[in-house]
């Protein structure tokens, strides 16, 4: 794999098995796939005073018998943004001959507090597993409910061999962003969209304070997150 710029990584991959997700009780046997969903968001409102809000996104799963939206999980929170990019990812299973619908709830996480109540609502979509799928690698996106701006959303089948990559990179040299410092650098990968298009986020380095010539910390990744355990996508 080659990357444009003043970045340089050693990459090194070594046989790894990838393990699934599972889905809340109360799904009947179908065929079915492990999916990987990958979220970003852009146009949020700003709830915060003398910042931008710091969204979290938290995904409900609708029982099939119930009805009932139950909490699988949440994203990270990231701070001052309106336009989230989260490193978190859901694994869910995609059932083929079933309607099964999701939720998305984003919140302004302002405190430590586990109860959605206790933080402002930036907005939400329910939407069904089978028209998120139905994007593939161009992604899904749907405005808000209750809010502004939209949320997006990427899939990719999970299954097979996995690999796992140690990557280190470091980049020299790099502009000077800052008036009364020096910039504050970090690193992301994202797959591509199309081919062309800037897709999900893959990962993202840690913050460097005031460091032109940085060396991120070591980090390893899976294939199937990465590339889909083929060697020759362009990231």
């Amino acid at each position: 794999m080659s990357f444009g710029g003043g970045f340089s990584f050693h990459g090194r991959p070594s046989p790894h098995q990838g393990g699934g997700g599972a889905m809340p009780p109360g799904f009947s046997d179908v065929p079915k796939s492990s999916v990987e969903l990958t979220l970003s968001a852009s146009g949020l409102k700003d709830k915060d005073t003398f910042s931008k809000s710091d969204p979290q996104c938290i995904l409900f799963i609708q029982d099939r018998k119930t009805k009932q939206y139950a909490e699988m999980g949440r994203t990270e929170k990231i701070e001052n943004t309106l336009d989230p990019q989260w490193k978190s990812t859901f694994t869910v299973e995609y059932r083929f001959e079933e309607k099964q619908l999701l939720k998305f709830v984003i919140i302004d996480s302002d405190s430590n507090s586990t109860d959605i109540k206790d933080h402002d609502n930036l907005g939400f979509v329910e939407v069904s597993l089978g028209e998120i799928v139905s994007g593939q690698s161009r992604g899904f996106t749907k405005p808000l409910k209750s809010g502004s701006g939209s949320i997006r959303i990427f899939s990719q089948e999970l299954g097979g061999q996995n690999k796992l990559y140690t990557f280190n990179f470091s980049a020299k040299n790099l502009d000077n962003k800052d008036f009364f410092g020096k910039s504050d650098p970090f690193l992301e990968i994202h797959r591509l969209a199309n081919g062309t298009i800037i897709g999900p986020l893959v990962h993202r380095t840690e913050y460097l304070c005031n460091n032109l010539n940085p060396t991120w910390r070591p980090f390893q990744l899976e294939g199937r997150k990465l590339n889909n355990n083929n060697d020759k996508e362009v990231l």
